[in-house]
């Protein structure tokens, strides 16, 4: 905010400076009284005008049309290379922020929820058709008399209001597509998170694939010769087929098959001690 004021005063100055230079010298009909007064009733106006912008972009009732998951309000991946070029991550906290005076701070994430991220979205899609608008509905300014004076006065302020209004709009596109990433990323979390522990286990396993290949050299190395025809052909046949295991069912049917025989092993353990009892109890 500092940096913008600083800005806005300089380029007064400079206007009504320059101003009051040509009516001291004669060259505009105006007294230098003038020029000071014309000079802050025109910054006044297109304050005004951008106030104007503002409140009519909040409060539009078709809140549908601020969806930052519209194609019009995706970041292109040129203007991406334009951001890094112009070092936007240095100077775009100096960007004055006043989502405060519409109740949402946008000065940094505080949250990972999902429906926080998607609103912190959708107002940088506000914050940028503000500024668009802004910037442009700005040069109405030009059309207020004297004409003959427009280029003193109105001109070189409603061009400073542009400007103003472009930086914020670079930011609002640089920030919104880290944002939606952000705000996917959690929703996929949620949803994974929410599924049963079995099904996400089993999810680990589900997508693997296992590839089975003959090692030619190892068979030859062991002194076992696969050069027959019908065995090189077979060969040429299963080198080109990728063999897919499914683990997890592999897994399952190892597991049960290894329950059955736990079982009949123990089975057959209680019935050997049991014969031997017998055995004991007739000798005696």
């Amino acid at each position: 905010m500092t940096l913008y004021l600083i800005i806005i005063a300089i380029s007064l100055i400079v206007i009504f400076i320059s101003n009051a230079i040509l009516s001291i010298n004669g060259i505009i009909a105006v007294s230098v009284l003038y020029c000071l007064i014309a000079s802050l009733f025109f910054f006044l106006l297109v304050v005004l005008v951008d106030a104007i912008c503002v409140f009519c972009v909040r409060y539009n009732p078709y809140d549908s049309v601020y969806n930052p998951d519209k194609k019009i309000y995706k970041t292109f991946k040129w203007e991406s290379k334009f951001y890094s070029k112009i070092k936007i991550l240095s100077w775009k906290d100096k960007i004055p922020e006043l989502g405060f005076l519409a109740g949402f701070v946008k000065t940094k994430v505080v949250s990972d929820d999902p429906s926080y991220l998607y609103k912190f979205a959708k107002e940088t899609v506000y914050a940028e058709v503000m500024h668009i608008i802004s910037a442009l509905v700005g040069f109405v300014i030009i059309l207020i008399p004297p004409y003959e004076l427009m280029f003193n006065f109105a001109f070189p302020i409603a061009l400073i209001n542009f400007i103003l209004n472009i930086l914020p709009i670079f930011v609002q596109r640089y920030n919104r597509p880290r944002l939606l990433r952000m705000y996917y990323r959690e929703i996929k979390r949620k949803k994974d998170h929410e599924k049963p522990y079995e099904e996400r286990e089993r999810n680990i396993y589900a997508n693997r694939q296992t590839e089975i290949k003959i090692n030619q050299e190892y068979f030859e190395k062991m002194g076992i010769s696969l050069d027959t025809e019908d065995d090189a052909l077979e060969e040429k046949e299963v080198s080109n087929v990728d063999i897919k295991v499914d683990l997890d069912a592999d897994y399952f049917q190892w597991k049960e098959g290894k329950e059955i025989e736990d079982r009949a092993r123990i089975s057959k353990e209680k019935s050997d001690r049991f014969q031997n009892m017998l055995k004991g109890f007739t000798k005696k």
